[in-house]
């Protein structure tokens, strides 16, 4: 909680429209915030949703039901709009119920080509890092509260051997280039494993 994650998004928005990516951006969980909503709207994120478009005022101590219909829900939304990247925050902390609940649901977690990480420390980062990748859901790089310190951006890049960027970084031309080529290197990934499997 509040290590910067729609700060991250929003400047990872900006990344991506200097370059003339086409970007949705929506929130999955969370209390109603019109602040998170606009901060994506104004960092150029079109079309941009939140639960709220899915009906629910807040997914504190909703069920796995509840969650899978808000990804049902506002995940076609955006593909509709055929966006190159669609970003998507999670509210609060991977071991908090409704977080742990919706990395637990495969509707949600086989949809994620990549995960940028945001945390308070050094020994967050790490923590979360190895959470996320227990469950094979790939970390392109950690960014947030923590980069407010070198000293603690240093320890999470020895420790977790991932790039560590500034929240603010996020919007220049360079990271956000380093993220696409990420995703796009993971999608074709995939898409190459699913013809052999077909082979």
């Amino acid at each position: 909680m509040n290590s910067g994650k729609t700060t991250a998004c929003a400047s990872l928005v900006k990344g991506f429209v200097r370059q003339k990516i086409k970007v949705a951006a929506a929130k999955f969980t969370g209390t109603g915030a019109g602040a998170d909503y606009r901060a994506l709207v104004d960092a150029g994120a079109n079309p941009v949703f939140d639960f709220i478009d899915a009906g629910y005022v807040s997914t504190y101590r909703v069920n796995r039901d509840v969650l899978q219909d808000v990804v049902m829900t506002l995940g076609p939304q955006m593909a509709t709009t055929r966006p190159e990247i669609i970003i998507v925050e999670v509210a609060d902390g991977l071991l908090q119920r409704e977080t742990a609940r919706l990395f637990a649901t495969p509707l949600f977690t086989n949809w994620i080509d990549g995960v940028i990480f945001t945390a308070n420390d050094a020994l967050g980062a790490q923590a979360g890092v190895s959470w996320l990748a227990a469950r094979q859901l790939p970390v392109f790089a950690i960014t947030g509260v923590l980069t407010s310190s070198p000293l603690a951006q240093r320890e999470a890049e020895d420790i977790c051997g991932l790039p560590v960027y500034h929240t603010m970084a996020l919007a220049r031309p360079s990271v956000s280039n380093y993220i696409y080529n990420c995703l796009k290197f993971r999608r074709q990934s995939q898409l190459a494993a699913a013809d052999e499997g077909h082979g």
